[in-house]
């Protein structure tokens, strides 16, 4: 449920550590909603807060965040079509596809996602 929105935060931690910080605010949003969780579960999410407290305090951050998320997702997204339309397709592809769509599924939490989106 949180893991893969996890794996994408530290995937892009470096690269957009915004768009990183809001996926794991999306990844705790969605297990903070299951009412029994194991301990272990609880841990990674105590892990995952106290990363997003240490990186809230270095970024700006904003109204626009939004639309800086689509603009990402929807960049990892193009990316991957274009090497699939070129041929070139590889399992790096359908990795970048899934990564795509978890990219907009975290977009949720600012708001229900467009039907352009879907």
């Amino acid at each position: 449920l949180i893991l893969p929105f996890l794996t994408r935060a530290q995937e892009i931690q470096s690269v957009d550590p915004k768009v990183a910080y809001y996926s794991r605010m999306y990844a705790v949003t969605q297990v903070l909603q299951v009412p029994r969780r194991h301990p272990a579960i609880t841990d990674i999410v105590k892990v995952t807060l106290a990363q997003m407290e240490k990186d809230k305090s270095r970024l700006a951050l904003g109204q626009e965040d939004q639309a800086h998320c689509e603009s990402f997702a929807l960049k990892v997204f193009a990316n991957a079509d274009r090497v699939d339309r070129a041929g070139k397709a590889s399992i790096d592809t359908c990795k970048a596809f899934f990564a795509a769509a978890q990219f907009v599924e975290m977009l949720n939490q600012f708001a229900p996602n467009d039907e352009d989106l879907l």
